[in-house]
């Protein structure tokens, strides 16, 4: 990090600007972030459990009250919010990316690993965007639909902070969004130095951190 503001000394602060920003929610699913299903369960039965127990407890504790908090202000302000998720299609999955399939990687929209986290579920009006891959700006029309809004910031947070969110704030920043990432309402299930090592990375490639509180303050 030190290297990067000696070469860029000057750049100017990017501010909050609530008017022009959506809420961007990622991957808050049965699949990846409940201890009881998908990834949960399948820790649970192998045995391996304890490894992810910082993640599921950085969820229940921190995370979820944090974006629970965040929905509120943004859906009291009327601001977009949009949710996104994991969904493949056919009987074997036949639209994942290679990654997911490299990996396993299989959500089938009828079983409960689908469905969003009930704390944190969209509510009628917000948007829902279903992702074959890491990035929902690889795989689904959400930059159409955020210019479209005339939304020129975004606040990102979810899981996981070391893959679907980390990519999500590159490819934002690469698109043009000022993008603020909030490190009190994401984590990693790889646990939390992976976590914070992630914000790192980053920070350092433009990404703005804010925290839950700073966010509703208006930055």
């Amino acid at each position: 990090m030190k290297i990067y503001t000696k070469l860029f000394p000057d750049l100017p602060p990017v501010k909050l600007d609530r008017s022009k920003a959506a809420l961007v929610i990622i991957d808050m699913q049965k699949l990846d972030a409940h201890p009881d299903f998908g990834w949960g369960r399948q820790l649970k039965e192998n045995g391996t459990f304890d490894g992810a127990r910082w993640f599921f407890d950085n969820l229940r504790e921190e995370v979820i009250p944090n974006l629970q908090k965040l929905l509120s202000s943004f859906r009291a302000a009327a601001a977009p919010v949009i949710h996104v998720r994991i969904i493949h299609r056919g009987a074997a999955g036949q639209d994942r990316t290679a990654h997911h399939k490299r990996w396993d990687i299989l959500c089938d929209p009828n079983t409960p690993e689908a469905d969003f986290l009930d704390e944190v579920k969209p509510e009628t009006g917000e948007y829902i965007f279903e992702k074959v891959g890491t990035s929902p700006f690889n795989s689904t029309g959400i930059d159409q639909t955020l210019r479209n809004l005339g939304v020129e910031q975004l606040i990102v947070c979810g899981v996981n902070t070391t893959s679907c969110v980390y990519l999500t704030v590159r490819d934002a920043i690469d698109r043009g969004y000022a993008t603020f990432v909030v490190p009190d309402a994401s984590s990693a299930l790889a646990g939390k130095d992976e976590h914070e090592a992630a914000l790192s990375r980053l920070v350092a490639a433009a990404a703005i951190p804010l925290s839950t509180d700073d966010i509703i303050r208006g930055g």
